[in-house]
């Protein structure tokens, strides 16, 4: 297969003018202007586009072999890279390097904000008022106060001495109020934010009136920088030659151009400037294609190999071929709804077969295993790169999911029966006994039955593990139950039926009893019943014996 790469290059030159705050900085060509800047910028423009060509060639000219070679930005602008540079006053603070104060327009000053600039502010002892709560009666107005008096006590004949509390009014006070001393009675206090001034110096330009200006960063000039830039566009397109257009289709498809050389031989590297600004480089390259025809039972079909290491990137679903009669067999083998011992050992050994091919194990591992379908036979197909199609995945993990599910349902079927037998017959005797009461009976069968069904799913896994005849593939196929899901669906079926079982069981049971009792009565009648035969049956013995009684 000939195969040329075309590497069209398209240079472009500018040039570029940048503003920044402050002095010009060093190793830079100053002018007077920026008119006499831009001047200069345009001269060297046109004379980078004069020279342009001759560069151009000379780079084609120094061609060292080097596969896909791109045009230097250095060859380009190669004496053409210093900058021009013109350095102004600011406008803004005219060169003083500062600018006026908003926050305090100049003054250095602004208004106290506590005292909103009247340098007083209310009294926090008496809040404005003047007076404040007196210390002695805690603003009340009266007091207690103990007392003694003499109170003659009749049982003792005699004077005893008792303390009382009376209420006194406060004669510090009048009505609980005195005069303000920390306000010396006037409401207001001197304003400690402003020292009774009004004012407060600015925080923002401390107290000068000034702030740096920003446009300038404070130095009172600015500066203009133009240079050249240079911008290199290159596209890559690849034409190929040969007779068979499916290899050409997979060579596009999956060789990249930057590595084209690895599967064939380079020619002759030749370059031609199409324009002052545009150079294209074509690099012939020579690659190796082994075309193989498979025929696998009826179906033929042929492999590509590229290069030297005879890389294959198209299997066509060969391995898929080779397995399709194991598939078919699995197939038909899963469509028996037989359970039955013979049954179960040809699936078994239709299955280990199968899984025998750790293609096939994979695509059970990871598509069973995973919660996005595609996205899992996507994996497999581009793992195993078309070795196997995506129908063959499909298929292959759609038969092995039928095949976990009968053989680890077939081992649940018998066991789950038994249970759902012994949680009907639970919630009948919880029901007629009526323990705890109610319909709690069968809510807890049902909770109890849980640990049981987990250990019946248990012994169902190690059966599973154990029939295969691979220990390997038993142990595998063994954790797939949990990560297929597999587990978690039939413990929904199976939570769904021992409700259902339980709740008909329990209202049944009900009914029957309502039944019985109406019938036959409750216990009480039964016993009354009992005792009136009884008492006939005695009566009856006492008149054979004596009748004139």
């Amino acid at each position: 297969m000939q195969g040329t790469l075309m590497l069209s290059q398209q240079v472009g030159v500018t040039v570029q003018t940048n503003d920044r705050a402050g002095p010009l900085p060093g190793g830079v060509q100053v002018v007077q202007s920026e008119q006499a800047m831009l001047q200069g910028l345009r001269a060297m423009h046109e004379r980078c586009i004069e020279e342009l060509p001759a560069r151009i060639d000379a780079w084609a000219s120094r061609d060292d072999g080097t596969y896909r070679r791109l045009l230097p930005r250095g060859d380009v602008l190669s004496g053409f890279e210093h900058m021009l540079g013109h350095q102004y006053q600011c406008g803004v603070c005219s060169g003083r390097g500062e600018v006026r104060c908003r926050n305090c327009s100049g003054e250095g000053e602004v208004q106290c904000v506590p005292c909103h600039g009247k340098g007083r502010i209310s009294c926090t002892i008496c809040y404005g008022t003047s007076k404040r709560d007196c210390s002695r009666c805690s603003g009340r107005g009266n007091y207690s106060e103990s007392y003694i008096r003499d109170v003659w006590d009749s049982g003792a004949k005699t004077y005893v001495t008792r303390t009382d509390w009376r209420t006194v009014q406060c004669m510090a006070c009048s009505g609980g109020k005195v005069q303000c001393t920390y306000c010396q009675h006037d409401g207001r206090n001197q304003c400690s934010s402003c020292a009774g001034r009004g004012v407060c110096n600015c925080g923002t330009c401390g107290a000068t009136g000034t702030v740096d200006c920003q446009h300038c960063a404070a130095t009172g000039c600015r500066h203009c920088l133009g240079q050249l830039s240079c911008e290199i566009a290159s596209h890559d397109q690849l034409t190929l030659q040969h007779s068979d257009e499916e290899a050409k289709e997979l060579a596009r498809a999956h060789i990249d151009v930057k590595s084209l050389p690895d599967y064939g031989r380079r020619g002759r590297t030749t370059h031609r400037r199409h324009d002052e600004r545009a150079v294209s480089s074509a690099y012939p390259v020579s690659v190796e294609v082994t075309r193989a025809q498979i025929a696998v039972g009826k179906a033929s079909f042929s492999v590509h190999a590229f290069g030297k290491q005879q890389k294959v990137f198209d299997f066509k679903n060969i391995v898929g071929h080779l397995l399709a009669k194991d598939l078919h067999e699995l197939q038909s083998c899963v469509q028996s709804t037989s359970l039955s011992v013979d049954a179960r050992e040809l699936l078994l050994e239709r299955a280990t077969a199968f899984l025998e091919s750790e293609i096939n194990m994979k695509i059970a591992e990871g598509v069973l295993a995973s919660k996005n379908f595609e996205e899992a036979v996507a994996d497999v197909r581009s793992h195993y790169k078309n070795l196997v199609d995506d129908r063959y995945v499909a298929q292959a993990s759609t038969v092995l999911e039928k095949v976990l599910g009968k053989l680890f349902g077939g081992r649940m079927f018998k066991p789950g029966v038994y249970w759902v037998g012994l949680l009907t017959l639970g919630t009948c005797a919880a029901t007629l006994t009526q323990w705890p009461g109610g319909w709690y009976g069968a809510v807890a069968c049902v909770l109890g039955a849980g640990p049981v069904w987990g250990l019946l799913e248990w012994r169902a896994r190690q059966c599973v593990e154990q029939d295969f005849f691979d220990f390997t593939i038993g142990a595998r196929m063994k954790s797939l139950i949990d990560k297929s899901g597999l587990a978690w669906r039939l413990r929904g079926t199976a939570f769904v039926i021992a409700c259902a079982f339980a709740a008909s069981a329990f209202w049944g049971t009900q009914y029957l009893a309502s039944r019985y009792k109406a019938h036959f009565g409750g216990p009480e009648d039964i016993v009354a019943k009992r005792e009136a035969r009884r008492d006939t049956a005695e009566k009856r013995f006492t008149w054979r014996i004596w009748p004139d009684r």
